[in-house]
């Protein structure tokens, strides 16, 4: 199956007839992506997942979009800094870790999700002379996206920037305040109604040893002509010396529409405090040290 191409920064709200996004729900003839537009693909930090329904456009991104894609993926940061720090084993690092780069596998948490082709997407890309990702405290950067989905069509998206990080915590930050910014955008156009599960969060997992972790789970319901589609997203963003990153899962299920256009997902979202321990993990499967 492919998607269309998000942004170096992050994928872009999928949408519904026009080919699905890598990073947004596929959005069949008709059918609403994960959460938003189809905007086009833009930095891997701006993913703006939520107004469900809109065509998934695949419009090229440059780099400039880049990092208004990754992180716009994520959706209402407006409390993150400081939020809750959740202890689910060891203690908090300073992320200073050995200089990694980033591969995305073909299967991901224990072989349950399988990566997805995406037309005419870069999978990495060279943002060592973007403006945007160096503002956000990245030098030296390079970006790398992969989509994935389960038996059960749910998706998980993620996102990697690696380079030199001065500052994770500014830079996690920094990235989830784009994602935010993108997404009310996304949803004031697309009209869609978005509410929060579980308000964003940090979140430090045993196995994590990096500076930040920060996670949220929202949901929007959208109806467009006979067909209505529910979609619930919950994202995290990690953040170390080497990379920041994105992951998100994502379950979008429809109704109603053309018999054989619409495709719904199964099952339930992982919560917050469940991605985080999943994001941990896929953190150390795609983490290459150099």
């Amino acid at each position: 199956m492919s998607h269309n191409q998000p942004g170096p920064y992050g994928p872009p709200p999928p949408i519904p007839p026009q080919q699905p996004q890598p990073y947004g729900q596929p959005g069949q003839p008709g059918q609403p992506g994960a959460w938003g537009p189809p905007q086009q693909p833009g930095p891997y930090y701006g993913q703006q997942p939520m107004p469900p329904m809109q065509p998934q456009g695949g419009q090229g991104g440059g780099k400039g979009k880049v990092i208004g894609l990754a992180v716009g993926a994520v959706v209402v940061v407006g409390a993150i800094v400081g939020g809750v720090l959740f202890f689910t084993g060891g203690s908090e690092s300073d992320g200073k870790v050995k200089p990694y780069t980033i591969v995305m596998p073909e299967k991901l948490l224990d072989g349950k999700y399988t990566k997805q082709s995406v037309d005419g997407m870069k999978e990495t890309e060279d943002i060592s002379n973007d403006a945007k990702a160096k503002a956000m405290g990245i030098v030296n950067g390079m970006a790398v996206k992969g989509a994935y989905r389960n038996d059960e069509k749910q998706k998980l998206r993620v996102t990697g920037l690696y380079g030199e990080i001065a500052d994770p915590a500014k830079t996690a930050d920094a990235m989830l305040a784009k994602m935010d910014e993108n997404q009310k955008r996304s949803a004031e156009t697309f009209k869609a109604n978005i509410e929060t599960v579980s308000p964003t969060a940090a979140y430090h997992p045993g196995d994590f040893d990096g500076t930040v972790m920060k996670c949220l789970t929202q949901k929007a319901d959208r109806t467009a002509g006979p067909t209505s589609t529910h979609t619930e997203v919950s994202t995290c963003v990690w953040a170390d010396s080497s990379a920041v990153g994105v992951v998100e899962h994502q379950v979008t299920k429809t109704s109603g529409g053309i018999a054989g256009t619409v495709t719904s997902a199964s099952g339930n979202v992982m919560s917050a405090k469940d991605l985080a321990e999943a994001t941990a993990e896929i953190r150390n499967a795609v983490r290459k040290e150099k």
